[in-house]
């Protein structure tokens, strides 16, 4: 059998592009060739050809489905463990007994586990082991549908866990297929998913998107709310820790001085009420990550997604209290710029926006209300 009726074969159990394998092929293939250059070029091939086969045989084991669609937002990849371990070992320096008696070290200091149960109710089975160094968890909001199917796509919530969850520059608002595990219960109207070892996403023009805005208000309605409701939004959906609010505005001030978090300010705005002199034209202050670069200038019309918190409030000398509720914040975790309503991006720093800086800073990571 040749190597493109082998191919054929895998793509119809994989649901792969015959070029997308092709392209996996010679890049091993030109990996042998680097190792292995005393072997006969037939050799070189064959052995790039076992060692894609044996990567699809993996493949074929796991319980993750292709599936295609649209990624709306990127989270942050954290590490879940790191405060634990921070906490368990500060303890251990401070009072070694206390640590090792209540189990949150060994006796050799190294951090356990604490947790019985998960946030589901789910029994820890690494309750008491040892905790790993690292844990890295990212979630990524897509809306999708499995490919082959003719079912109408769903707005769905895909849980990174591992390697995976490091890997940055993942495809926003372009048509993708991707691997996941599909953990859905039936009547839930949200897809959950989470990431196998073969998650990645590949931009795939086959797949028919219609334009994005109209992708968000046709999948995500729950999701859509203007800047002037967004308190109100936020308190609906504050029990929700996959909240993602759509909200759609005009860029009224950036910055791109890194706050201490890392991240850069935006504030949006509704420029059509500006045309009414005496009323007052709402804003919401959002967060835009550090690895999120902003390639539009001021007054550009966006569609931002994000999760909403809230803030400490702003006394009147300045100061906040994190004692008391304060306005809503957007921390970013997509943009969408309309191409029309585009306008260049900042180049530079200037005075007014450090300014502007100076008088927001004020970042929350986490729900404090």
């Amino acid at each position: 059998m040749d190597r493109k009726s082998y191919f054929e074969q895998w793509c119809k159990k994989l649901g792969m592009k015959i070029e997308d394998m092709e392209k996996e092929y010679q890049a091993v293939l030109t990996e042998e060739k680097e190792i292995h250059k005393d072997l006969p070029i037939e050799q070189q091939e064959q052995r790039a050809l076992l060692r894609v086969s044996m990567n699809y045989k993996k493949q074929l084991k796991s319980p993750a489905v292709t599936f295609e669609g649209v990624v709306v937002g990127v989270g942050d990849a954290f590490d879940a463990v790191k405060k634990q371990r921070q906490t368990a070992e500060d303890m251990y320096t401070g009072n070694m007994e206390k640590a090792i008696r209540e189990g949150v070290t060994d006796s050799e200091g190294r951090p356990l586990d604490t947790r019985r149960t998960w946030s589901g109710g789910r029994e820890n089975n690494n309750f008491g082991k040892p905790l790993p160094e690292h844990s890295w968890v990212r979630t990524v909001y897509v809306i999708a549908t499995k490919s082959g199917e003719t079912a109408t796509p769903r707005f769905g919530v895909l849980s990174m866990n591992g390697d995976v969850a490091k890997v940055e520059g993942i495809p926003v608002f372009v048509p993708v297929k991707f691997k996941a595990i599909d953990k859905t219960k039936q009547g839930e109207v949200v897809m959950r998913m989470n990431s196998s070892l073969f998650t990645k996403f590949e931009r795939d023009d086959s797949v028919q998107l219609p334009a994005i805005p109209q992708v968000l208000r046709t999948f995500m309605p729950d999701s859509v709310a203007s800047i002037e409701d967004l308190d109100m939004w936020h308190e609906a959906n504050k029990d929700n820790m996959n909240r993602l609010v759509v909200v759609e505005g005009d860029a009224d001030t950036i910055n791109l001085e890194p706050t201490a978090f890392g991240s850069k300010l935006l504030v949006l705005t509704d420029a059509s009420r500006t045309l009414d002199i005496e009323a007052d034209s709402p804003r919401v202050t959002c967060w835009v990550p550090g690895r999120m670069k902003i390639d539009f200038g001021m007054q550009s019309r966006i569609i931002v997604l994000g999760r909403t918190t809230r803030g400490a409030k702003r006394m009147e000398d300045g100061s906040w209290d994190k004692n008391q509720p304060g306005d809503i914040l957007i921390n970013v975790c997509s943009i969408y710029v309309y191409p029309e309503f585009k306008l260049p991006a900042i180049t530079e720093l200037k005075k007014e926006d450090l300014e502007a800086k100076e008088e927001k800073e004020e970042e929350v990571d986490e729900d404090e209300f």
